[in-house]
């Protein structure tokens, strides 16, 4: 939990999660609306304990093995497909075929806040975009000049006919 790995289901009043319902994490609201008390507001939904994939062979499957090619381990049908449909950057890996699909996902997310809730930062504007929206706002303001400077002159205009 000190650095973002636990997660806890609240409850929010607004869209963008950021305000519980009430000051128990919304876990009172969640239990008057529901009838129940609200599921991992006090244990974590992601455990820490590792689980095996290695497959497990039974002892015929493995006797049979050991006369023809030594024993494989090999990996369980559920991790072989967690891990294909899994997000990757290998950007750092000794490998012929890196898949860095995944690096710009994960370097944009920042954990901001130690309690366990993911935090915005919210960075600074570059340069160039402070420049194009000055250069903007100027030639906006320059229009709409001229165009008051057409209407007083179409307004004012005398006919002399």
């Amino acid at each position: 939990a000190n650095k973002g790995g636990s997660i806890y289901l609240g409850l929010f009043t607004d869209d963008t999660c950021t305000v519980f319902a009430d000051s128990k994490k919304g876990a009172n609201m969640f239990k008057t609306l529901m009838g129940y008390e609200l599921p991992y507001k006090a244990t974590s939904l992601v455990g820490s304990d590792c689980r095996s994939c290695i497959e497990p062979i039974r002892a015929e499957e493995e006797a049979e093995a050991d006369d023809y090619y030594e024993n494989e381990d090999e990996i369980s049908r559920g991790c072989e497909e967690l891990y294909e449909t899994s997000g990757k950057c290998e950007s750092y890996m000794d490998v012929e075929y890196k898949n860095e699909d995944a690096c710009a996902y994960i370097d944009g997310i920042k954990i901001i806040r130690m309690d366990g809730l993911v935090g915005i930062n919210n960075g600074e504007g570059s340069i160039a975009a402070g420049f194009a929206i000055a250069a903007l706002s100027l030639c906006f303001g320059m229009i709409g000049a001229y165009a008051y400077f057409l209407y007083k002159k179409i307004k004012y205009n005398i006919n002399l006919n």
